[in-house]
């Protein structure tokens, strides 16, 4: 409402109300009262701006500098910032956000409304951020990568699945958990009666399958399981710096606000095997002399550990495999294996993706200012848009080195079992702790065990014939 391109008028009024209350509270004198309500808005013509291509990036720098360097360092003459920006990279994406727009526009009849895109894109080894993308155009006074939060819908989900195999005895990727109806009343006293996307109950599923295709009962379960409270604290190592997250049920299948840069920074803690590092926009500040100014400290934490990592990223790289990402795998068959997650909330008013490969981590978000629906599932629209930037990118194929403590085992998904070598060919091969619960059965002893189910079926069959 206050736009001064849009609607000097209005900016002006409310800019002569701020200057009335400073004159009231004796702020400011008469005259300086009377000598800046004179003042015109001083708006910057768009087609003088310098900033370009590299404004949203620009803004991050802004940032950052005020909360990591001295306020009267910033202010000495001749200062030089070294950033962490890849100018052709900025450059790919942003003309990769303007394809991405116009196909969206034409997949709609030449109508693509108001929709908005943010994007992030870093480097997970070093957590430099490389590119960002802000909204629609250079020219976009609101910058959503930084300031737009926003519900995350199913990027959380492996949030709960790292929490979970951080307990080996307890869990593990092939651990059988339930995807049934739940109805739940939250410490406001209101009921809530999640559903599958494709409102269809599955059972029992393993963990690993409930992540690949987002099953949300099933991640309820499991996160119930876990506990909320751990979640949280996973959240804030992970690098949420949030004290205040609500711990209603309703967070497990992410009714958590957060902004494209606050995604980026927890998936480059899976991306960067587990350990915690601030993403950074700047490498350093030098003075006039040469001289570098005194940088907040960065620290490097392990969040997770490497195997907790590894595990979680191997359930990624399944979701693009054959799961809810599968359609990366047409836009960038030369670039797998690709490790991610899609995230779309209720009414589609978001559309997520995040992921990454060997030398990019990338979160694209897609959605309407006033959070109205878009018609975008996060593997109809951001997914998309985050396969077209990181085509543009050159994104790499991520090679993972699997740490100690990892082996193979085959798994049965309709019992959660695990075995020495593949029963049939419904088995599935999953990397699990040493560590982890359970016994490991020979195929012997599952049929072993199929004939014990077999005979105690047809004696209890007989039974009810007799009794019939």
């Amino acid at each position: 409402a206050y736009n001064p391109r849009r609607h000097p008028q209005q900016a002006r009024a409310r800019r002569d109300t701020v200057l009335d209350v400073l004159r009231q509270s004796e702020l400011i004198t008469e005259d300086e009262y009377a000598a800046a309500k004179s003042e015109p808005l001083g708006v910057v013509d768009l087609a003088s701006r310098r900033s370009g291509t590299f404004a949203a990036f620009k803004e991050l720098v802004h940032q950052r500098l005020l909360s990591n360097y001295d306020r009267e360092a910033l202010q000495t003459i001749g200062l030089r910032i070294f950033t962490t920006i890849d100018p052709l990279l900025q450059r790919q994406i942003s003309k990769a956000r303007t394809r991405i727009l116009n196909r969206l526009k034409d997949a709609r009849g030449g109508q693509a409304g108001g929709i908005q895109i943010a994007a992030v894109w870093a480097e997970p080894m070093t957590a430099e951020v490389k590119g960002l993308i802000g909204g629609r155009g250079e020219g976009s006074n609101y910058n959503r990568a930084l300031y737009a939060k926003r519900q995350i819908g199913s990027l959380i989900k492996p949030v709960i699945v790292a929490e979970a195999l951080s307990r080996p005895a307890e869990f593990h990727l092939g651990s059988m958990i339930k995807d049934q109806a739940v109805s739940l009343t939250d410490e406001r006293g209101e009921v809530w009666e999640p559903r599958n996307y494709d409102r269809i109950v599955h059972g029992d599923v393993i963990v690993l399958e409930a992540l690949v295709k987002s099953y949300n009962l099933a991640m309820i379960d499991l996160g119930l399981k876990v506990g909320l409270e751990s979640i949280r604290e996973r959240l804030q190592r992970m690098g949420l710096a949030r004290e205040n997250i609500p711990l209603y049920p309703s967070m497990l299948l992410g009714a958590l606000e957060m902004t494209p840069l606050e995604v980026a920074q927890l998936y480059h803690t899976i991306a960067n095997q587990g350990f915690y590092a601030p993403l950074r926009a700047i490498r350093s500040v030098v003075d006039a002399g040469g001289e570098p100014l005194t940088e907040a400290h960065t620290s490097v934490e392990q969040a997770m550990r490497p195997e907790v990592a590894y595990l979680t990223t191997h359930a990624l790289q399944e979701v693009i495999a054959r799961g809810t990402g599968r359609g990366l795998q047409a836009m960038l068959s030369d670039k797998m294996p690709l490790a991610g997650k899609t995230g779309t909330t209720d009414d589609t008013r978001d559309s997520w993706f995040a992921g990454f490969g060997g030398n990019l981590l990338g979160v694209v978000w897609l959605g309407n200012d006033d959070a109205s629906t878009t018609g975008l599932t996060g593997a109809s629209g951001a997914l998309k848009a985050w396969g077209s930037m990181a085509s543009a990118a050159r994104i790499q194929a991520l090679s993972l080195t699997r740490p100690a403590g990892i082996t193979d085992f085959w798994f049965d998904p309709q019992s959660g079992l695990k075995y020495s070598a593949p029963c049939n060919d419904k088995m599935v091969r999953i990397p699990a702790s040493t560590t982890m619960g359970g016994i490991e059965l020979s195929c012997e002893e599952r049929e072993t065990e199929d004939a014990k189910s077999s005979n105690t079926l047809w004696e209890g069959i007989k039974s009810w014939l007799q009794d019939n």
